[in-house]
């Protein structure tokens, strides 16, 4: 539903902007923080999904191996969380990608709907 929700708020951006919709700040405003909260409810329950899952696959490991629950929960904590370090850095890209996806169609077309299109497919 969340993912639902964050094309639509990418569909209503465009008739925000000038040229291509009425061209309001205000809608802008208003579309865009729709747009950042769905994005952060979206990644919010998947990294809490991450470590449920990671977690639980690493402790049943563990236990199959002949390990102590001790040790199960122990290995999978510190498993999880260099887990969702790494996934963290990945994402951690997007800060560099996100802006100069908007950079490059600002320069190339002059309007950000260029990245806007690419965003709603992605």
């Amino acid at each position: 539903m969340n993912f639902i929700l964050m094309a639509l708020f990418t569909l209503l951006l465009f008739s925000t902007l000038p040229g291509h919709g009425t061209g309001s700040f205000t809608a802008f405003f208003a579309v865009f923080m729709g747009l950042f909260l769905t994005a952060g409810l979206g990644s919010g329950s998947t990294f809490q999904m991450i470590a449920v899952i990671f977690r639980t696959i690493t402790r049943k490991r563990v236990l199959a191996s002949g390990g102590t629950e001790a040790q199960a929960q122990h290995i999978a904590v510190t498993e999880t969380a260099s887990a969702l370090g790494f996934i963290s850095a990945i994402g951690a890209i997007g800060g560099f990608f996100i802006p100069k996806a908007f950079g490059t169609s600002l320069a190339m077309t002059g309007s950000p709907v260029g990245a806007m299109k690419i965003f709603l497919v992605f």
